[in-house]
């Protein structure tokens, strides 16, 4: 779910027009937190609070992104 949920959150966070550094201003987290999220090398330590943050910055409710990380998921399954 790591993978899909970062691809999620990365395309909505460049389809906005925003930078890592802004989400992790949000998060309050440095931006190599969010670069080791999106490149899907680890989960945070607070994966909520982190799609949280990127829900606020992106204007969003946090569930849409967990949302179309489970659309992702399915549309590779098939």
């Amino acid at each position: 779910m790591l993978y899909w949920l970062a691809v999620a959150c990365r395309t909505a966070r460049e389809s906005a027009g925003r930078l890592q550094v802004h989400i992790g201003a949000s998060a309050n987290v440095d931006q190599s937190t969010i670069n080791r999220f999106e490149k899907h090398i680890a989960w945070p330590r607070d994966a909520d609070r982190l799609i949280a943050a990127y829900a606020e910055d992106l204007g969003v409710e946090p569930v849409q992104l967990w949302r179309e990380a489970l659309r992702l998921w399915q549309d590779a399954l098939g």
